[in-house]
């Protein structure tokens, strides 16, 4: 599994839901050099819909809900990552910028509550 898209649930109680996601970023906010993509205010709006399995982090802006940034972990700059979530899902799969690209494009669901699926 390469990208976990969360849950409402998740977004609202999960691990990295949405509250603690704002405090992180209000407190560690690193990227002052990007300032015309995503700026720290804009950022703190944002609502995180996921993650990669190399911790890099999906969000969405409320003013234009289909456009999906990448918060990566290694770089100082945030990425778009397409407009809609299958087209955001596609680039993370094959852009070759965050993880080699792969073909296989397997669903499988997860269950975001602890419980066996």
């Amino acid at each position: 599994m390469y990208i976990r898209i969360y849950p409402p649930h998740q977004i609202l109680h999960g691990e990295n839901r949405q509250a603690n996601w704002l405090e992180r970023i209000n407190q560690y906010w690193f990227r002052d050099d990007d300032k015309e993509l995503m700026h720290k205010e804009k950022a703190l709006q944002c609502i995180i819909i996921g993650d990669t399995y190399d911790g890099d982090e999906l969000i969405i802006h409320p003013g234009d809900p289909e456009r999906v940034y990448v918060s990566p972990r290694h770089s100082e700059a945030a990425l778009v990552a397409g407009h809609g979530l299958v087209e955001a899902i596609e680039w993370l799969c094959s852009s070759n910028i965050l993880t080699e690209a792969f073909t296989e494009r397997d669903f499988e669901p997860f269950d975001s509550l602890g419980e066996a699926s």
